[in-house]
């Protein structure tokens, strides 16, 4: 169990036209930020969406270059979630830790992104990530995030929605065997935060549990939702924990957006979000 690992920083959305995921996500009751652009060599742009104490997050490629290459390959498979970055307030102690464990994590790596404050000021919003392994996280792009400049990142008036998001509630990922996930997450998050059923496998990590389904699963966890093509492994669902559901309810009829009613939540599917399946949940005791 990695210590300096303390939950879900925030998760990212592949989305191929930006303005346009910019404006479905704001149609869905959500308060979004200004374009942020990263260094040419990246090539990258993105809107953030800021919840109490996490976050996701619309990326796209604005101009093509050798350094996401592997993102444009990625969006030809499908628009949608693709990555969890983890929260850390420390990822070089977080990388050791995980370099103890025998995970061969990518070396620690800072970088930066302006920021549009409400006084029309630019300033740099600062971080330190360190890249986990595919075989120690199965199915899933993990990254461990640090924020140096959290206080440019989680501006207030971007965390009031209209929908009254307030935090990452699960993510739903779609893999042929859920069982080759259970042993490689319990290294990284410990036995006591991987369970297993014949529904799946779960990964609690803080605030937000990842769910890993097989494709057989599908038809009965997202029934009457038209999920369209599904890859064999890919992360398919997010879940968004709310205040109030009539609030969620109010905006998707203001946008004539269509939701299905499960365990108490309205589910979205993924023609009107940017490629995922979107629940808002209650947020009960959140």
């Amino acid at each position: 169990m990695i210590k300096a690992i303390t939950g879900v920083d925030h998760v990212f959305l592949l989305v191929r036209d930006l303005d346009g995921a910019r404006a479905r996500m704001e149609r869905l009751g959500f308060t979004v930020a200004p374009r942020g652009v990263h260094s040419p060599q990246m090539g990258t742009a993105n809107h953030t969406i800021m919840l109490e104490e996490d976050y996701f997050e619309l990326l796209g490629i604005v101009t093509p270059t050798a350094l996401n290459l592997r993102r444009r390959q990625e969006l030809a498979r499908y628009q949608g979630l693709h990555a969890i970055a983890l929260r850390t307030p420390d990822a070089r102690k977080a990388w050791a830790e995980l370099r103890a464990a025998g995970v061969a994590a990518a070396d620690p790596v800072g970088f930066s992104r302006p920021v549009e404050l409400p006084d029309g000021s630019r300033q740099e919003a600062a971080f330190t990530v360190t890249v986990i392994p595919e075989d120690a996280a199965p199915a899933v792009e993990m990254f461990v995030c640090e924020h140096h400049t959290r206080e440019l990142v989680w501006l207030p008036p971007l965390t009031r929605h209209p929908n009254s998001a307030i935090g990452l509630a699960s993510v739903t990922v779609v893999v042929a065997d859920p069982g080759s996930v259970v042993e490689p997450y319990r290294r990284l998050f410990g036995a006591a935060s991987v369970t297993a059923d014949k529904s799946g496998v779960t990964v609690r990590i803080g605030q937000c549990p990842v769910v890993f389904i097989p494709p057989a699963a599908l038809a009965e966890r997202y029934r009457g939702v038209a999920l369209g093509e599904v890859a064999p492994t890919m992360m398919l669902g997010l879940g968004i924990a709310v205040r109030e559901l009539a609030a969620v309810r109010a905006c998707l009829e203001k946008a004539g957006v269509g939701a299905a009613a499960f365990d108490g939540g309205l589910r979205v599917a993924p023609a009107e979000a940017c490629g995922v399946v979107l629940d808002f949940c209650p947020a009960g005791d959140r």
